[in-house]
């Protein structure tokens, strides 16, 4: 039976069944291992592998995925890049195309060099340090019904302990010190958080620490965490409330924000809050007439008329109640001196005189026809 080595493709089983023979019952045929490692070969391949996320801090595990999946088929090196290409991301299967395409005739070198670029690019300490802390930054702050995100940071945490732990990355040693736990303690929930200032102030007492490890603040939080999404003890805390119903703060210590929205009382009556009707209110009669034709309004003198526009929120070049001066864009023009900036009611001028009383013409005096006495005087 014929063996393939590094050069020979393994997509076809070839050779391993001898044609035209028959079985001896008497002879001893070798078992059929190869037929048996090509079978499996093509399972790994097309199943047992997952595709790369170009993410950092997922490189180990899929490299780790990869060269369990194909460590003992026998691939040649060609074989190896075609299935690097298929099972890296988008950009990380482009530096893979690139190489090969280089070193078309040398798949040997053409595959070290990249296994080196996605050693460099990917799984460098200070590439995982930043994809990790990056990761970590983004993470939301957490309330205390994200019981399934508590559980998530928990991984997170137990992901940056494992490779502290492993001293591949130096630059997670500070995640020993208060500076390196803070900004994580900040996004528990806030019952946490007060838990964990009591958990950790006891353990400094215990063991005359200056400060718990990193490895016990995981610890804290993955019991939290595993507590929180136990099934035998998930209460109703997660549901939504019904109507009338309120939830206790008591027990958290958390107080919601208080909101308060600014009201104004008006002692005016207004006919409806609708925009039209208050358009066409006028507030001097209080009746349905818009106040710009008011003429009541218009005789009244210019500082009496701005109080009026002030105390009922109205705009001072155009009387509109639904703005005031500085958001109005309104077309307006005073028919007195044909100015923009004030409509006919706000003119300063338009104020009407009473008209002054009529003095009565005297009476023209009347010729006395009477004739003159005549008198005789004698001296």
């Amino acid at each position: 039976m014929k063996m393939y080595g590094k050069d020979e493709p393994f997509d076809t089983p070839r050779d391993y069944v001898r044609p035209n023979s028959y079985h001896d019952p008497h002879h001893n045929y070798p078992p059929m291992t190869d037929f048996a490692k090509f079978l499996a070969r093509r399972e790994l391949i097309t199943t047992g592998l997952f595709k790369f996320d170009d993410t950092p801090e997922n490189f180990r595990a899929w490299k780790s995925s990869f060269s369990n999946a194909t460590e003992d088929i026998d691939l040649t090196y060609s074989q190896e890049l075609d299935l690097l290409v298929k099972w890296l991301g988008k950009e990380s299967s482009e530096h893979v195309k690139r190489i090969r395409a280089v070193y078309a005739t040398n798949p040997k070198a053409a595959l070290h060099l990249a296994w080196d670029r996605l050693e460099e690019c990917y799984a460098t300490p200070e590439v995982v340090e930043n994809a990790l802390f990056k990761k970590l930054d983004s993470f939301p702050r957490l309330t205390n019904r994200d019981n399934v995100k508590l559980r998530e940071l928990g991984d997170l945490l137990l992901e940056l302990e494992v490779a502290k732990n492993e001293s591949y990355l130096p630059g997670l040693a500070y995640l020993d010190t208060p500076r390196g736990v803070k900004p994580i303690a900040e996004r528990l929930p806030p019952s946490l958080q007060d838990k964990w200032l009591h958990a950790g102030s006891k353990y400094k007492q215990k063991y005359q620490v200056t400060f718990p490890p990193f490895s016990y603040f995981v610890k804290f939080v993955q019991e939290e965490a595993k507590a929180r999404n136990d099934p035998s003890f998930v209460t109703c805390s997660n549901q939504p409330f019904n109507r009338g119903e309120r939830p206790s703060f008591k027990q958290t210590g958390y107080k919601p924000p208080l909101t308060v929205n600014r009201t104004e009382v008006s002692t005016t009556t207004l006919p409806s809050t609708k925009e039209e009707d208050l358009t066409r209110y006028c507030p001097v009669h209080r009746k349905s007439h818009p106040l710009a034709k008011c003429r009541a309004f218009r005789i009244k003198p210019i500082q009496e008329r701005r109080n009026i526009l002030k105390e009922h929120r109205r705009c001072f070049r155009c009387c509109s109640p639904t703005h005031t001066i500085k958001d109005c864009d309104m077309n307006v023009s005073c028919e007195e001196c044909q100015s923009e900036k004030h409509c006919s009611a706000m003119h300063p001028d338009v104020i009407q005189q009473p008209r002054p009383e009529s003095t009565p013409e005297p009476e023209p005096q009347l010729q006395d026809n009477t004739p003159p006495e005549v008198t005789s005087r004698f001296s």
